[in-house]
């Protein structure tokens, strides 16, 4: 009995390997299929209308990182998108993520200045019906202390640049190509 009962044990263990291996051959193995976002950064009034026509002839889906304190701030040189506009381009399918509250250099604020910009603006973009999950860094500046504090109020971050993802990619350190690189060559 006790040779039958080793021997069921060996046969138990061993289909659970193969299957595990087989599993993990499969996953290795699946086709992968490339995507491309459009995100763009700060909420620029120009951006955003340059965007919409784009989008408008071509059905292509844009994402919109917005700095939530400056919605409907002009300046001398600068116009920013107001809560109206984004509630309109949400409708066409746009979505609008965090840009930061206040465009802080992530990597230079205190963790006290970063609680405070992470949960207003994610109680900004709640209140506009936008997704408050992602955040794109500013400057794409980033270092091991503030992604433990943006872990903590967000699902994921952009924050790098001019570099393409290869699986497995870490949610927390997505990397972006930042089309301005280009704008003067082509693609």
């Amino acid at each position: 009995i006790k040779n039958i009962f080793l021997l069921f044990v060996f046969i138990i263990s061993a289909i659970m390997i193969i299957g595990g291996v087989k599993k993990y051959y499969l996953k290795a193995y699946v086709k992968r299929t490339p995507m491309i976002t459009f995100i763009d950064d700060d909420g620029m009034r120009a951006s955003a209308e340059s965007w919409e026509r784009i989008s408008d002839s071509t059905g292509i889906a844009v994402t919109m990182a917005i700095i939530t304190n400056r919605m409907g701030l002009v300046t001398d040189i600068n116009e920013y998108m107001s809560w109206e506009d984004v509630e309109r381009l949400s409708s066409k399918g746009f979505e609008f993520i965090s840009h930061t509250n206040n465009h802080i250099v992530i990597t230079e604020a205190s963790d006290e200045d970063l609680i405070k910009d992470f949960e207003e603006t994610k109680r900004l973009l709640d209140e506009n019906g936008c997704n408050s999950d992602f955040l794109v860094f500013p400057q794409n500046a980033s270092d091991e202390r503030s992604l433990r504090i943006v872990e903590k109020y967000f699902k994921a971050s952009f924050c790098g640049a001019n570099l393409v993802n290869v699986p497995p990619i870490d949610r927390y350190k997505i990397t972006r190509v930042n089309l301005m690189d280009f704008s003067k060559k082509p693609l």
